[in-house]
């Protein structure tokens, strides 16, 4: 008989954040911005993709301010169930954007 893998169990405060980081990686949101699309810009040190992903992420999770992805009352670069969701495991903060 073979094993039935157990579903990870992942603790978060953001959960509908997860469940649409999930249908996202589903689709290969995340890979798909930082592959296809590019934004002129002063600075290069961020993806484009990754700016796209940073302001749906903000939308998603009801902030008005690009800050409170570090800086808010619960910050979403914190919480790990997020971040695994959506392919932003590598990032331990929102570029310096956010935090001005």
């Amino acid at each position: 008989m073979s094993e039935q893998s157990q579903p990870t169990i992942r603790r978060t405060e953001h959960a509908m954040m997860v469940a649409w980081g999930d249908f996202s990686r589903l689709h290969h949101l995340a890979e798909r911005l930082r592959q296809e699309v590019s934004i002129p810009r002063h600075h290069e040190n961020i993806p484009a993709g990754d700016l796209i992903l940073e302001f749906g992420l903000l939308l998603l999770s009801g902030s008005t301010q690009l800050q409170d992805l570090n800086l808010g009352p619960r910050p979403l670069v914190k919480d790990e169930a997020v971040k695994e969701a959506w392919d932003v495991c590598n990032s331990d903060t929102i570029p310096p954007s956010a935090g001005h």
